[in-house]
């Protein structure tokens, strides 16, 4: 698109006469950095047919796999004697990981993350070891806005690059570490309780997440004053709506855990609604995601009338039979330019298996997690159903500014944080599907992955006995104390970069999917320096050079593997 039509991407706005180009436009909302580079050779190739020119791109993209093995060689060279067997078997191990390769071989910006990134730790390396001048400060701040420049998943940098400066100075002056500690920890609270106090609110309702603006900076919970239908509070939505999101609204998710119990059954979702004056609006309804298509929300929500006093509103429905994943939802109402302003308020939702009819409401036991309607009981999935809890939010403004760059909503990000008890047991999902794709997943999209439940399982299982033998070594060895620093800030970088990677399944509303081990990638020296030390350190000295071997041959075998996965996938 760079090469050949007179067109820039904007971070934030998708352009519709460009986006057929592929991938639906999403990548057009990306920082452009990448792209242009590889725009650049391409603008003398118009005369070549595509699949020339898509060589030519993965040309520019493997001579970031070359630059960024450079860059590993030479940070290793910094914290290692000469002739240390570090200086050559961590740069080898990374060309040898398959999904890696993979990734930095295909025309993708995460291989220019990977290079900045890469770029970036191997000059902070050389200003610890060999002292901080001013070029190489200069060339540390470029490289960290570089960075930030190509992809999101490398943006992690930016921020860090002032404490890295910091940590830096601290050891060339050999300062106390202690003073440092005393200095920075009660800085960095304060700096946090200023920031938490500026972006954030209380009195949403706790376990609720926010599609679109609702309602802007005011809580969508206030306290019942006319009308009482359970307990002392009640949702309230006002008409909204986002550039970002295609729904507006509250929405409560079902446990994963629930959803296998109501696949293709019938239940019945309702609420009392009222408003601050009569009109028809959209009632409580579902937002749910299917097996055939996991990632898209698809919605159901009934055309009620409403008007100023409480009235229950319920549908009963079938769900889909190959469901993934359920949210009851509570669209916020649409206002015609012509229209009165419209406060929605919103009362007792309930969701039960099973279909109930009749003219009488429901009855709710005290925490509104019963529900006797009809003569039957049931139990009521939705958690916090009258908004008597509360938690904070974020303001608008937040989410407006910062969805263009992250591009994620950082509202629903935020919900699930605090909403830990739904969210975090999704990480035992996540982490041996992730290990496993970090050594043999292909494809953009992680499509291609080399079969075998086992695998799952052993790839975790070698992670943890690597990270333990890193923290053995570690413990183990007496270095200077440039060393011990660059050390720490390859291992936070990569410690941050990987988190991320981990939580990139937040905010959990659709199935669990496993993040792409491409998007840690940017801290690929953390991950082969962390293999090969922790690997050698479970094995007495006489025999390293029998674990060496014994890795290398693993990792070829590895290698094939993956080449006849990726040849039975497309062509067979």
């Amino acid at each position: 698109m760079l090469a050949f039509h007179p067109s820039w991407p904007v971070p934030g706005t998708i352009n519709p006469a460009i986006a057929w180009i592929g991938g639906q436009g999403r990548a057009l909302s990306h920082p452009p950095l990448y792209h242009l580079l590889v725009s650049l050779p391409l603008r003398a190739s118009a005369e070549l047919d595509v699949f020339s020119q898509l060589r030519l791109a993965r040309g520019v993209s493997l001579l970031f796999f070359l630059a960024t093995i450079l860059a590993i060689s030479m940070t290793i060279r910094t914290i290692t004697p000469a002739g240390h067997v570090l200086r050559w078997l961590v740069p080898l191990i990374a060309t040898l990981i398959p999904s890696f390769v993979n990734t930095m071989t295909s025309v993708n910006n995460d291989a220019g993350a990977v290079l900045a990134v890469s770029l970036f730790l191997w000059v902070v390396s050389k200003a610890t070891v060999s002292g901080l001048t001013v070029r190489r400060a200069v060339a540390i701040i470029g490289l960290a806005v570089l960075a930030g420049a190509v992809k999101n998943t490398s943006l992690v940098v930016l921020p860090l690059t002032p404490i890295i400066l910091l940590v830096i100075v601290w050891s060339q002056r050999k300062w106390r570490w202690r003073s440092l500690a005393v200095l920075t920890v009660p800085s960095m609270c304060i700096a946090a309780i200023v920031v938490g106090a500026s972006v954030l609110v209380w009195g949403d309702p706790a376990k609720w997440y926010r599609y679109g603006g609702i309602p802007g900076d005011a809580p969508a919970r206030v306290t019942a004053s006319n009308h009482r239908v359970h307990g002392n509070y009640v949702f309230r939505l006002l008409p909204s709506s986002t550039f970002f999101d295609r729904y507006s609204g509250l929405s409560m998710p079902v446990p994963l855990s629930q959803i296998p119990s109501i696949t293709g059954r019938h239940i019945t979702v309702g609420a009392w609604m009222w408003a601050s004056r009569p009109a028809q609006i959209a009632g409580v309804g579902v937002l749910y995601t299917e097996g055939t298509d996991p990632i898209h929300l698809h919605s159901i929500t009934p055309i009620v009338d409403v008007d100023t006093t409480p009235r229950f509103v319920a549908m009963t429905l079938e769900t889909a039979r190959w469901l993934t994943s359920l949210q009851v939802f509570i669209p916020a109402p649409a206002l015609a330019a012509s229209e009165e302003p419209i406060e929605l308020f919103v009362d007792g939702v309930i969701l039960v298996k099973g279909s109930f009819e009749g003219s009488d409401p429901p009855q709710l036991d005290r925490s509104a997690t019963r529900v006797f309607w009809n003569g039957q009981e049931a139990v009521n999935l939705v958690r916090n159903p009258s908004a008597e809890e509360s938690w904070p939010y974020l303001r608008s403004a937040v989410e407006q500014n910062l969805r263009p760059i992250v591009m994620r909503s950082i509202s629903r990000l935020f919900t699930s944080l605090i909403d830990a008890g739904r969210t975090m047991p999704m990480a035992l999902h996540v982490l041996p599907e992730l290990s496993h794709r970090s050594f043999v997943a292909f494809g953009a999209q992680g499509e291609v992955v080399m079969p075998g439940e086992e695998w799952h399982t052993f790839f975790l299982v070698f992670w943890l006995i690597v990270t333990a033998g890193t923290l053995r070594r570690l413990s183990q060895i007496r270095l200077d104390q440039s060393c011990y620093v660059v050390i720490f800030i390859i291992a936070l970088v990569g410690a941050i970069i990987w988190i991320n990677t981990i939580f990139r399944y937040l905010p959990g509303l659709a199935p669990i999917w496993t993040p792409y081990p491409r998007y840690g990638f940017p801290a690929i020296i953390p991950l082969v320096l962390a293999l090969a030390t922790g690997w050698l350190a479970w094995w007495p000295p006489h025999r390293r050079s029998h674990a060496i071997a014994a890795l290398i041959v693993a990792l070829l075998m590895l290698n094939a593997v993956a080449y006849a996965t990726i040849w039975w996938h497309w062509y067979v």
